[in-house]
This record gives structure tokens, C-alpha cells and sequence, in this order.
């Protein structure tokens, strides 16, 4: 790869964000390489790029976009490049629908792999925006991107507005304020491959996922609105042995309408509901103080867990 230190060529724009646009380019050697630049000159948004770039050079790893160098837009701004990778989980999800889960399971211990890696930076630092958009792929590789929202000590909250905060859909119930609500997000991002949906905006009867046993359990952990019973992802990684190795067949994932189902060997039952961001509906009226979580269309009892929607 060129170590990009001749003049560029800006190929077009594919992508933009609340923090910045993404460029395809091309250097002197003809090689391609993204680049992301703020949206305006103003202070503030090239100061969030800048803190953005400083955050990527830092987490540097196997499973995170590699970095290449500052550049500056021919109008003046400046920004910084990156490789250029194929796709997102998200596009794949879009294009092929539910991910067959030993497919699945690869891409996301390769996340996990990265994130875990950022966690272990220092002490309370988290991405703080996991979602299937923001992990990116070559091939079967898949890395993290996108660190506009990283955060490197316990207590650093984020909150909405026009350039804070996570993924509605994707955020924890109490928001994110630890490497907690990356374990969250993660999950969703499991849950997204499975199901081949993005966690919001669905309406009707959604996928009926037939998972096995540990695998449910995982998912179910790392899903928990307690942060403090979710797993660590040092903890996920280790329990993904486990679930990897009850994987040796082809698990069909298919459509269904709602039922009752519990928790036992069967798998994880997406209701008839709208899946919006990670708001909590009280259903007083199914009785047994049970919760119902639009987020993965079960209830929930006051330990946290799932229960049967019966």
C-alpha cells in the first residue's frame, strides 16, 4: 500500500453522519483509501474530527479500520484517511437478510475481538456506537470504525442531540455511560445478523430465531437491562467457545407469526411489535409485574431475564 504521501484524488462521496463525510480516493499509485472530513469549517466540527482521528491512531488493532495519515480536502478542511474496506454488516444484512449463525458467529467474534481490545485501552473506555453500520467488512474480515463517539473513563454519559449520543435501537436502557452499553449494543448487532432486521423502525410479525441453547443464553446476558448482570466481553469471548462448538450444523432462520414460547431449549421469539430505540413499555396488564422489551419482542421479569410470553 502507498504510504500516501503524494497528492490525492477525491473520487466521490458515499457516505456522511452526524460528525463528518466519507470520501472514496485515490493516491498517486492508484490506490484506493477512504477519507473523512468534517461537514463545515466550523471550530467545533473540525475539532470532533480531529478528537476522532486521535481516537482511531490510539485503537489501533486487528479488528479495527486501519489508519493511514491526515489529509486535507482540496477546499481547505482537513481530515484524515483510512482503508478502504468493501461493505458494512449493515449492507449485508440489507442485501442478504438473515446471516446463517456459524457465518455469523465469525464476524462477530472478530467485533467483539476489536471492541474488547478498545475496553482494555483504560480503564472505562468504550466505542459508545456500536451497530451493524460501524462494523466494516473485506471479505469474511471485519473491523470497527467510526470513533467519533468513543469515550475513554467511567462517567463520561452521552446524551442526544446533534452530535452526541449513540444509535437509537441500539443504546442500553441506561444509556451509554460504561463499556457496559457496548456490550449492549453488541448484542443488538448479534440479534441484527441473526434476525436480518435493523433494531427499529419494524413493524409486524418478525423473525422467529431457532438459536441453541448457549448461544440464547448469550444473547440473553448481554441483552440484560442491568448493566451490572451483563457479561464482560473478555467473559463473551469466552463463552463464544462454547457456543461456536454446539454450532456444526445449518440453523434455518424463518419467518413467524407470534407465539408463547419459553426459554428453555427453544430459540428467541420476535413478537408482532415496533422495535423503537431502547424504550422499556411497562405491560401491567399481562400480569406477574412482567416488562415487555420492544428491543427483542420478549418479556423480561424484574431479575432482568427473559421470561415466556405466555
Amino acid at each position: 500500500m502507498s504510504a500516501l504521501k503524494e497528492p490525492f484524488v477525491l473520487v466521490e462521496k458515499f457516505d456522511a453522519g452526524g460528525l463528518g463525510e466519507l470520501f472514496r480516493c485515490r493516491d498517486a499509485n492508484q490506490v484506493a483509501f477512504a477519507a473523512k472530513f468534517p461537514k463545515d469549517m466550523s471550530p467545533e466540527a473540525q475539532q470532533m474530527l480531529l478528537d476522532e482521528e486521535r481516537r482511531l491512531m490510539r485503537h489501533q488493532g486487528a479488528n479495527v479500520v486501519r489508519y493511514l495519515q491526515s489529509v486535507r480536502h482540496p477546499d481547505g478542511r482537513r481530515g484524515f484517511a483510512m482503508e478502504m474496506m468493501d461493505g458494512s454488516l449493515a449492507a449485508l444484512v440489507s442485501r442478504e437478510g438473515a446471516i446463517e449463525p456459524r457465518r455469523a458467529l465469525g464476524l462477530f467474534r472478530q467485533m467483539v475481538r476489536g471492541l474488547a481490545e478498545v475496553h482494555a485501552s483504560a480503564h472505562g473506555a468504550f466505542h459508545g456506537d456500536i451497530k451493524l453500520a460501524n462494523v466494516l467488512l473485506r471479505g469474511e474480515a471485519a473491523k470497527l470504525a467510526d470513533f467519533g463517539l468513543a469515550r475513554g473513563g467511567v462517567g463520561q454519559t452521552m446524551q442526544f442531540g446533534a452530535h452526541r449520543g449513540g444509535t437509537p435501537g441500539y443504546m442500553p436502557p441506561e444509556g451509554m455511560t460504561s463499556p457496559r452499553g457496548d456490550v449492549y449494543s453488541a448484542g443488538v448487532v448479534l440479534w441484527g445478523m441473526l434476525s436480518g432486521r435493523e433494531p427499529h423502525a419494524v413493524e409486524g410479525p418478525t423473525p422467529r430465531l431457532p438459536l441453541r441453547p448457549k448461544l440464547f443464553e448469550l444473547l440473553e446476558d448481554m441483552l440484560n437491562r442491568d448493566a451490572n448482570r451483563r457479561p464482560s466481553l473478555p467473559q463473551v469471548l469466552q463463552r463464544l467457545e462454547a457456543v461456536e462448538a454446539e454450532y456444526g450444523l445449518l440453523v434455518r432462520v424463518t419467518a413467524s407469526a407470534p407465539q408463547s414460547q419459553g426459554t428453555g431449549l427453544g430459540g428467541v421469539l420476535m413478537g408482532t411489535a415496533f422495535v423503537a430505540g431502547a424504550a422499556w413499555l411497562l405491560s401491567s396488564l399481562l400480569g406477574g409485574g412482567k416488562e415487555w422489551d420492544p428491543q427483542v419482542g420478549r418479556f423480561r421479569g424484574a431479575d432482568g431475564r427473559f421470561k415466556p410470553a405466555g
